[in-house]
């Protein structure tokens, strides 16, 4: 699609199914997400409720990972508004949240933690270290 708006409303006047996958499980919205194609991302979240909103690559990304990778706040700001799961996680196990945290965008993780489950705001707790015969 790369970006191609009219090429997007033509597939979707059309009934395409933007939850379809390649090979590698992209789908539509996560190419859009990852391209920074705002405007796709909106129309395909507008035009179908089975965008394949928290379909997970076979690397575990979903779209909102994606577009936290790549820094598109306001790509995150519209899928996390049409509820995609903040909790999910790629293969590696860390969350968009963590994402955002670790690469440095303050205002993808403030918007991320609004939105994420009371355990994931709290942070994780530090593990005590602990003793033993070698170190007090």
């Amino acid at each position: 699609i790369h970006g191609q708006r009219s090429v997007v409303d033509y597939l979707l006047d059309k009934r395409a199914s933007p939850a379809l996958q390649d090979e590698n499980g992209l789908s539509a919205l996560m190419a859009a997400s990852t391209k920074g194609h705002a405007d796709v991302v909106s129309a395909i979240l507008r035009t179908s409720s089975a965008a394949g909103l928290n379909l997970q690559a076979a690397d575990g990304c979903t779209a909102l990972i994606q577009a936290v990778h790549k820094g598109h706040a306001s790509i995150v700001a519209t899928l996390v508004a049409g509820k995609a799961d903040v909790t999910l996680g790629n293969a590696a196990g860390y969350t968009a949240l963590e994402i955002a945290t670790g690469m440095g965008h303050a205002s993808i993780s403030k918007l991320l933690q609004a939105e994420a489950p009371a355990p994931a705001r709290a942070g994780k707790k530090k593990k005590k270290k602990k003793k033993t015969f070698l170190f007090h």
